[in-house]
């Protein structure tokens, strides 16, 4: 399986610059959250394989490469973040973006403004204690997982960690492997506050100044478990294989040394291959 992985890898890495990511198709103006949730993602994949920078990708939409759906911005997708806020970092981002679109549709402009305001605005960047708006409605520090899950919902939850969180096992000594959930973010560390709480996880989020990031981590028994029983019957895709394989490892096998590390090896190699797909939509 190793050499297999390692082969696959070497392959995909030689024929990398002949991948080719299909330009995303127009938006046609749906409501369905899943459907706007994947022509997003397919535009950024065309964005980031590109390699273009904010500036180019904000001109990809605006002369036509999202086509109606560029115009539809305003009507359709500006409305549901409004109302449905994002909770990191992304939400100063979104709000560029937005301040981006009305700038580029305003008439009273002239080009050159256009551009000095474009250039003006791209310069604008998040300070490190950035917090979205979306967190106004509660009062911080989050003081419990009632006053946490106002602001964070289960399926946004399940879908950030989908993303961001890690189910792993981690060899303690020679004959000891215990089950571990972490989640790391170079920003937003309310966010993991928010999740520590409502996973009902005692350890503290905690700051790594040599990788600069926040970091939620835990090996407790009784952490796991409850995260365990909180994304149960939940995720899709390659996370949610990963969180089966641990879950039940966790139920079924704690503490049994010999099957606990070919789960571990299982585990690791998923991870590879999963990790290898993003040269699929990535380009060097």
């Amino acid at each position: 399986m190793a050499e297999l992985i390692k082969k696959f890898t070497t392959v995909m890495g030689e024929n990398k610059q002949q991948v080719r990511v299909k330009e995303p198709n127009t938006y046609d103006g749906t409501r369905d959250a899943l459907l706007i949730d994947g022509w997003v993602r397919s535009v950024e994949r065309f964005v980031n394989f590109q390699g273009w920078n904010a500036e180019r990708s904000c001109l990809f939409g605006y002369n036509g490469g999202w086509g109606w759906g560029w115009k539809q911005l305003a009507n359709t997708i500006f409305p549901i973040f409004d109302q449905y806020p994002l909770l990191t970092t992304k939400y100063f981002n979104y709000a560029k973006f937005k301040e981006a679109y009305y700038i580029l549709e305003d008439s009273k402009l002239t080009k050159s403004e256009r551009n000095a305001s474009i250039e003006t605005l791209l310069l604008t960047k998040p300070s490190e204690s950035y917090i979205s708006p979306a967190w106004n409605k509660i009062t911080l520090p989050i003081a419990d997982a009632n006053e946490a899950s106002k602001v964070i919902s289960k399926s946004w939850l399940i879908g950030f960690v989908e993303a961001e969180g890690s189910f792993y096992l981690v060899t303690k000594d020679a004959n000891r492997i215990v089950h571990g959930f972490g989640i790391t973010q170079k920003l937003d560390r309310v966010v993991l506050e928010g999740i520590r709480h409502i996973l009902h996880i005692s350890t503290k989020v905690v700051y790594k100044e040599k990788y600069n990031h926040h970091m939620i981590d835990t090996t407790n028994s009784r952490a796991i478990k409850n995260v365990s029983k909180y994304f149960f019957n939940t995720m899709k895709g390659m996370k949610g294989v990963e969180y089966r394989i641990w879950s039940r490892s966790f139920n079924k096998h704690k503490g049994d040394y010999s099957q606990l590390v070919k789960i571990q090896k299982l585990l690791r190699e998923l991870r590879t291959v999963r990790a290898d797909n993003t040269l699929w939509t990535s380009k060097s």
